[in-house]
């Protein structure tokens, strides 16, 4: 019998829980609102290099930044299940942790991801390529403004300050950038993933090109939900919009179906 869920979010390259900007907290809302019968609980890890972790150094692999971030994970209690909701290099974070440690996930969303079973110039869009090389030869300030404008198709100054403050308080070292760029270029989904899932793509995404989520979804038989205008950093752009897909395909796909198991529970 279904009694929890635990919303699990990850972040995208050189992002923290603080970049969430009260996103988790409105999905969890939205969640609970049509899944009323079931406890929600939020966690928001932060890999190494970015955060609360922000003095580790992060790893040259992605298969190294999972496997530390499995510890982290809340412990599955009896009848609860673990939703990754993954946003770019998130959601590959959370189908690496889909692929090797299965018994952790239940569900996936992912969030403009992608794979490096697509072209180069799809997971990374030329222009927006030499915005990132860009960025990390500038000073932080000007880095992070560059890459605020790449991810996002609002203008809010709020947003531009809290994005510094953050930086300010928690700095992601350059090399700890490099490492997340390369083990994110060398992440590859394959086949075996049993969780259910859901893929959210923006056609407005100028870093990333919508082919790559929807190769994902093809390739993982899970259905695909697009977004007419917002910037890759959906959570930014339209939140509102985001946690009711979310809450709406988790209500559609399990309320009424308690006594059913996820593929690993």
């Amino acid at each position: 019998m279904l009694c929890g869920i635990n919303l699990i979010l990850l972040r995208g390259l050189g992002r923290e829980a603080g970049h969430w900007l009260g996103f988790d907290e409105l999905l969890k809302t939205a969640c609970q609102a049509r899944m009323p019968h079931v406890k929600f609980r939020l966690s928001t890890p932060d890999i190494a290099g970015c955060g609360s972790a922000y003095t580790q150094t992060t790893p040259f692999s992605l298969r190294a930044i999972t496997d530390s971030l499995c510890d982290s994970l809340p412990a599955k209690q009896q009848g609860e299940w673990n939703l990754l909701v993954g946003l770019s290099m998130g959601g590959m974070i959370a189908l690496d942790m889909a692929q090797r440690h299965g018994h952790r996930v239940d569900g996936v969303v992912l969030i403009n991801s992608s794979s490096a079973t697509q072209a180069v110039w799809y997971r990374v869009k030329p222009k927006a390529m030499l915005h990132a090389i860009y960025s990390l030869m500038v000073p932080w300030r000007l880095r992070e403004k560059t890459m605020l404008r790449l991810v996002s198709n609002t203008n809010n100054p709020e947003v531009e300050n809290h994005w510094l403050e953050i930086q300010q308080q928690r700095p992601v070292a350059r090399r700890n950038l490099l490492a997340m760029l390369l083990a994110a270029s060398g992440f590859r989904m394959q086949q075996s993933v049993r969780a259910r899932g859901l893929v959210i793509s923006s056609d407005g995404d100028r870093m990333v090109s919508q082919r790559c989520s929807t190769a994902l979804a093809e390739q993982l038989h899970w259905p695909l939900k697009r977004h007419a205008n917002a910037g890759h950093d959906l959570p930014l752009d339209d939140p509102e919009w985001l946690a009711g897909t979310i809450a709406r395909w988790l209500a559609e796909s399990f309320a009424n179906e308690q006594n059913l198991r996820w593929p690993n529970g």
